[in-house]
């Protein structure tokens, strides 16, 4: 028996057909360099989507193997909360982005779509390594 390994990119893309999920419309904003997502999802608000996008974005970027953005995982991760999600892993996710952007507004005074790129990016560090440290 042959070992399949799969990353999370490959899972994330493969994923990204299964699911039926629309594209989000989104304004770049060059200044802090980040997607900001202009209308609501399936069931993420447009402010939830941008936090979410952009954390997907920090954690796969675009390297050689496309980024979190190129594959629409927002909308692949919109869509599941409609069609597969419970109502715990609902609250879950939205209690997850909203505590984002509390942080951010209690670390840097401003909310987490406002923060340049290397707050943003050194906050879901922080994160990362504060989740896995459990």
């Amino acid at each position: 028996m042959h070992e399949i390994k799969i990353s999370r990119r490959v899972f994330i893309g493969a994923t990204a057909y299964i699911v039926s999920a629309p594209l989000l419309a989104s304004i770049f904003n060059s200044k802090n360099h980040i997607h900001k997502v202009v209308d609501k999802g399936q069931f993420f608000s447009a402010k939830e989507l941008t936090i979410l996008t952009d954390i997907a974005e920090i954690m796969l970027p675009k390297t050689d193997t496309p980024g979190a953005t190129d594959v629409n995982v927002s909308s692949v991760l919109d869509g599941l909360m409609v069609t597969w999600a419970g109502e715990t892993s609902k609250k879950q996710y939205r209690y997850i982005l909203s505590q984002v952007d509390s942080i951010a507004k209690a670390t840097y005074q401003v909310s987490y779509s406002h923060l340049d790129l290397p707050a943003r990016q050194a906050l879901v560090e922080e994160l990362d390594k504060t989740a896995f440290a459990k």
